[in-house]
């Protein structure tokens, strides 16, 4: 049997252009799938941070009520006291680099009169070159080029050390605004202080006096928070599926292009070759199918993971809400109020 060449070179140019094509379907979805893997990943984090959070949480509701408003005001305090001392470490330092910059600024003075008396002396010389070159009645311009260099040297000086003293000035003014702001803000943090600390004792009380009532719900925001673990590592599970499903592209692209290379030869068999192109389009076919099935169930997995991880989330979010003193989404509770206050003083 022969087969024109111009068959060869459809069916190649065939096979480059769906090679083409699964090369473009690979690497358009990698850098979304890199995207939503990260975004999935700190999400991760964050759910296994929660969980911890309410284990513990859960641990300290057993407790006693005397021993949990003990504890966890005490801890909340200590946390604010930490904060507090940081803050005034910071407007010290504050402070005392404004002190030294002030400092540097008033130790520039002395030497600028020094430049002071240079400049003097300098057109000193330069009058005493002008009169000296008069008496001797010298026609030549070699002094008088002398007194005018040193004349314009002197100013060149009297400009430079004027420009430095302007900057210090300027300078010295912002210093001292700044240094006043600093002790405006370390002011008006201590009055606020007192305000937001009787606001975590409100906030604390509040929980205390709702501690019989929380345990069923923070074991159910347990299971919730569960409930997103596995959704999530459903989701993780899934999104496998895609290197596999890219490593099945690159295995077709790289059996296209062999028999691509072949159809461009001198083959002096063109039965066999005939039957090698059809049998690997149609195992390469079958490899695309079954790849594009899992593909699709992976990403409808994906989906309706994502989708639980959505309405699990409203629900926790509505659990902590009403565990936090939260009745309904106009009410404001302490903890909004403490958020707020510290919000305001920062």
């Amino acid at each position: 049997m022969n087969i024109d060449k111009q068959v060869y070179l459809v069916w190649k140019e065939n096979l480059d252009k769906i090679r083409e094509e699964l090369r473009g379907i690979a690497a358009s979805t990698v850098k979304e799938f890199l995207s939503i893997g990260n975004d999935l990943n700190n999400f991760y984090s964050c759910t296994r941070d929660i969980s911890d959070m309410s284990s513990s949480l859960i641990s300290s509701i057993s407790e006693t009520q005397t021993s949990m408003e003990n504890s966890d005001l005490g801890n909340l305090l200590n946390r604010m006291n930490s904060c507090m001392k940081e803050s005034e470490t910071g407007f010290k330092s504050a402070i005392i680099m404004l002190a030294l910059i002030n400092n540097s600024i008033e130790s520039i003075y002395k030497p600028i009169e020094q430049f002071r008396k240079i400049v003097k002396k300098l057109r000193i010389f330069s009058v005493s070159t002008k009169i000296e070159n008069a008496h001797l009645n010298d026609k030549e311009i070699s002094f008088i080029a002398i007194s005018h260099d040193v004349d314009n040297l002197a100013t060149l000086v009297q400009s430079s050390f004027t420009g430095i003293l302007s900057s210090a000035e300027l300078l010295k003014g912002s210093v001292k605004l700044a240094h006043e702001r600093v002790l405006y803000l370390e002011t008006e943090q201590n009055a606020n202080l007192k305000v937001i600390l009787d606001k975590i004792r409100a906030a604390m009380l509040l929980l205390s006096q709702k501690n019989s009532s929380t345990s069923d719900k923070a074991h159910k925001i347990s299971a919730g928070i569960q409930l997103i673990s596995t959704n999530m590592g459903e989701v993780v599970a899934s999104m496998q599926f895609h290197d596999i499903t890219r490593q099945q592209i690159e295995h077709v692209e790289e059996a296209l292009n062999t028999i691509s290379d072949k159809l461009t030869g001198e083959n002096t068999d063109e039965m066999r070759l005939v039957k090698e192109t059809g049998v690997v389009c149609d195992i390469q076919i079958a490899q695309l199918t079954n790849a594009r099935e899992k593909f699709y169930f992976a990403v409808n997995s994906i989906i309706d993971n994502i989708a639980g991880i959505s309405d699990n989330t409203v629900n926790l979010c509505e659990d902590v809400k009403i565990l936090a003193g939260i009745e309904n989404e106009t009410s404001e509770s302490y903890f909004s109020q403490i958020e707020q206050e510290v919000s305001a003083m920062i």
